[in-house]
């Protein structure tokens, strides 16, 4: 990217809407901008050239992290203990 870099686009995301799940795709995988990345926010941090169904788990896994979290914010318990939320 000729104006910056993912981590870049990476901040601007949590910036604009911090609850904004993001996985971080790059062609230039290193240690420390993973992570950067991580602690920054990012959900994952992905490698080009791997195999596209390994991206495609881990968007499945980010959709079902985003759906249990929406379900447990809409489930509360009946009492003092803690309860699990109904699927």
């Amino acid at each position: 990217m000729p104006d910056g870099d993912g981590l870049d686009v990476l901040r601007a995301a949590k910036a604009h809407a911090p609850a904004t799940e993001v996985i971080l795709l790059t062609a230039y995988a290193e240690w420390k901008s993973a992570k950067e990345a991580i602690r920054l926010g990012a959900l994952d941090y992905f490698e080009k050239g791997q195999e596209p169904d390994e991206l495609y788990h881990r968007i499945d896994k980010a959709l079902a992290g985003r759906r249990c979290a929406a379900r447990t914010r809409t489930c509360a318990p009946s009492s003092a203990s803690a309860t699990a939320c109904p699927a």
